[in-house]
């Protein structure tokens, strides 16, 4: 196949900048989809008024958003740590494990891919997981949006807005998919621990899995009992 560097060339920066647009351009294509549905809604009204169109609904537009981006989220926070991930020279100087040209903490490209992570850290990571958060604190709290008779509609809406968020798991556990969100970016930033300490690593990863299957194994949070066993067994292997 033809790799992407054909496109960008071997500037890391280029290579790393288009890895961290990669979320932005999957919402981008669905809140553009959302618009042309919307657009088609109306010609299709206008011309046939006796045709249904539905158009899509904001709601299940960010639901499925959602979803997408909780895919990706993992892939993302580990593409954060990336200007992280340094190994040692004989001379005492570090590159980075995906770039080996880039020295790491000197001026150039490693300030450009620092800048890019950092960005991408405090305009998706930080900001998705803190919506995710709260998204799920509205739907099992209603009361924090009951307005003049119209707690009802707003509850519908916001359960159809966070289902990707809740509708895997049991109603008594529905906080497990923010967890299991935690989880996936505390493994991310395993590789940012220093590449000569490998043994760091590894007691750091096995601890986030061993105190994350004490937990599913207590809780048994997802609804499909073989989710459960399945998702017990990955975290095991």
């Amino acid at each position: 196949g033809i790799s992407y560097e054909c496109f960008l060339g071997s500037k890391a920066a280029w290579k790393y900048s288009f890895r961290c647009i990669l979320p932005i351009f999957f919402v981008c294509n669905i809140v553009m989809v959302n618009f042309g549905s919307r657009v088609v809604a109306k010609i299709v009204k206008f011309q046939s008024p006796g045709t249904m169109f539905k158009a899509w609904d904001p709601d299940g537009t960010l639901n499925t958003s959602g979803q997408i981006l909780q895919a990706l989220f993992i892939g993302v926070a580990a593409i954060v740590v990336v200007p992280l991930q340094c190994y040692p020279h004989p001379n005492g100087l570090k590159s980075l494990s995906q770039y080996p040209e880039v020295l790491c903490f000197h001026e150039g490209d490693h300030i450009m891919l620092l800048l890019f992570g950092f960005l991408i850290a405090i305009l998706f990571v930080i900001p998705f997981l803190a919506y995710c958060i709260y998204g799920t604190y509205l739907v099992v709290n209603p009361k924090e949006y009951e307005t003049c008779g119209e707690s009802a509609h707003h509850a519908e809406r916001m359960i159809r807005r966070y289902r990707f968020l809740l509708f895997r798991f049991r109603a008594d556990v529905w906080w497990w998919g923010n967890l299991f969100m935690i989880r996936q970016l505390l493994l991310a930033f395993a590789p940012s621990l220093p590449a000569t300490s490998p043994h760091g690593q590894s007691i750091y990863v096995i601890t986030v899995l061993c105190f994350y299957g004490f937990a599913q194994a207590h809780y048994w949070p997802w609804k499909a009992p073989e989710f459960n066993l399945l998702d017990l067994c990955v975290t095991a292997g």
